[in-house]
């Protein structure tokens, strides 16, 4: 909103842009409001990657901002085709994911996200323009009218202010919006930025606003092979439809996106190709005599070795272990599962009053209850092998072992009984019992059939009748499980071949499995 001219200022000697509201709409209060408003929003923050504002001023009656002169191109202008190179997309997604943290960290809501509104100059620098939509703290606190505090609805003109290919679900809605709304329209950004369209297509602004509020995007990496999975994890939960599923802040955007570069920079040392080995000249008498001999002490040792297998078990240095405080909700936290890449945690709480899921970033304090739609409790999730899905039991529709995507999306029955559900190495099966088990396995009176089913559905087999904490072997040919032996006291572990059912090994002691599991 408003016309934008360079201008000189003669006492300073320096270019400064000029931001007129058009004297057409000076007599307008709202849009004398939002101008004003703008003016409030960026002087209330303090950031490089936001732009400064010098002053307020009216002059017979024309209404301008006077700010900082970016000579450079908007984003629009500098994403091809086919998107950016992965480097340059993270070069200017970092800084606009660090100005919009800054932002809401002063609870100021941008509304209006999207590349025509992000300039980068000259020196690379990312600048975030144009808060004329922008909410700020004291009008959420003074208005509870929805229309006022959010979008501001102007149904005479058929219209939303905002841009409909940046909007959040909500937002298009006329609801009410905070900093998470911002967080969608920067997933827009990021997908656009990656692949040179945006998610959300239509051939009007009532299209585009349908397709944010039923469609899903095409997962980047359908688009863009060479893109990491990673960055359409990011992308997929900035996208979510629903609030709570989303990252909850823009801070958390952020870390996620350093993490990926420093990844992606790890990756890119650990490729550099060794050196090609030396040539060695060939063994004279000497040296053979020598190799002879050294192999008479390797054949030691591999004797040593043969005879005495288990000597590492009791040799070995002892590991010394760190811990760090994850989580801090009230109530119980229980059942804790790391993702494959150990960037994330899910877990049960029962912090709202009954069991629900919550998946939090091991280097953030925020976490998100990925099944907060439902009443009934959800507990005992796990991480599949790829990260992507997590299996949990719910007492949902009668209760059972479900799956879900890993931001709490596509919720789906896999069995109607079951407990405690593990993933097979492969990611096709779960192992479950029909009992659950607590925090003290080793108390437990009761054990379950071992049951083991399809994640893609299908009728359940059972392996053993008296079984819990089930555990897939590497390879995924056994499952070890706590059980009671007929006749001993005490729990021990039990091996069975994961197809067949059979039996195959026991260890009497239950704290200790044998190396030779495969």
């Amino acid at each position: 909103m408003g016309v934008v001219y360079r201008a000189r200022d003669t006492r300073l000697r320096r270019d400064v842009a000029l931001k007129i509201l058009p004297e057409i709409f000076a007599s307008d209060p709202e849009r004398l409001h939002r101008f004003q408003r703008e003016a409030q929003a960026i002087a209330a923050l303090n950031h490089p990657n936001v732009v400064t504002i010098y002053s307020v001023e009216e002059l017979r009656g024309i209404h301008f901002l006077t700010m900082e002169l970016i000579e450079g191109k908007t984003l629009v202008d500098l994403i091809p085709a086919g998107g950016l190179r992965l480097e340059a997309l993270l070069t200017f997604a970092l800084p606009l994911a660090d100005a919009m943290s800054a932002a809401h960290q002063r609870v100021i809501v941008h509304r209006d996200l999207k590349p025509a509104n992000i300039m980068v100059g000259a020196d690379g620098r990312v600048k975030v323009l144009d808060f004329g939509l922008a909410r700020l703290r004291q009008e959420a606190q003074a208005s509870p009218d929805p229309s006022v505090v959010t979008t501001e609805q102007l149904t005479a003109q058929q219209r939303v202010l905002g841009t409909p290919a940046y909007m959040s679900p909500e937002q298009a809605e006329g609801k009410a919006v905070d900093a998470r709304s911002d967080i969608f329209s920067l997933g827009v950004m990021l997908y656009e930025m990656a692949t040179g369209t945006r998610p959300f297509q239509g051939d009007s602004a009532f299209a585009i606003i349908s397709s944010i509020l039923k469609d899903a995007p095409t997962p980047l990496t359908q688009l863009r092979p060479d893109l990491p999975p990673d960055l359409d994890r990011i992308v997929r939960r900035c996208l979510a439809k629903e609030p709570m599923r989303r990252y909850q802040t823009a801070l958390d955007v952020r870390n996620e996106l350093e993490d990926l570069q420093r990844q992606i920079a790890s990756d890119a040392l650990v490729s550099v190709p060794a050196p090609a080995p030396q040539r060695r000249p060939r063994p004279g008498p000497r040296r053979a005599i020598g190799v002879v001999a050294g192999l008479s002490v390797l054949a030691a040792a591999v004797s040593v070795i043969v005879w005495r297998p288990f000597d590492y078990l009791t040799s070995a240095p002892p590991v010394r272990a760190t811990f760090d405080q994850l989580t801090s909700q009230p109530g119980g936290e229980l059942f804790a599962s790391l993702s494959p890449d150990g960037r994330w945690v899910v877990y049960t709480g029962e912090g709202a009053g009954n069991r629900d899921i919550y998946l939090q970033s091991v280097s953030g304090q925020t976490p998100i209850n990925l099944t907060a739609d439902s009443p009934a409790d959800d507990e005992q999730p796990a991480f599949s092998p790829d990260g992507e899905r997590i299996a949990f039991r719910s007492s949902r529709e009668s209760g059972g072992i479900f799956v879900m995507g890993r931001t709490g999306e596509a919720v789906r029955r896999v069995t109607r009984e079951g407990f405690n559900p593990v993933w097979s190495p492969d990611g096709t099966e779960l192992a479950y019992t029909t009992v659950p088990t607590e925090l003290r396995p080793q108390n437990a009176e009761q054990r379950g059939q071992l049951m083991v089913v399809a994640v893609n559905g299908g009728e359940p087999r059972r392996l053993h009748d008296r079984a819990s904490l089930p555990r897939w072997s590497p390879r995924g040919r056994r499952i070890a499980f706590s059980g009671r032996l007929s006749g001993a006291e005490g729990t021990s572990n039990i091996r069975l071949n994961a197809t067949a059912g059979m039996m195959s090994v026991r260890w009497a002691n239950a704290t200790r499995l044998t190396p030779a599991a495969r």
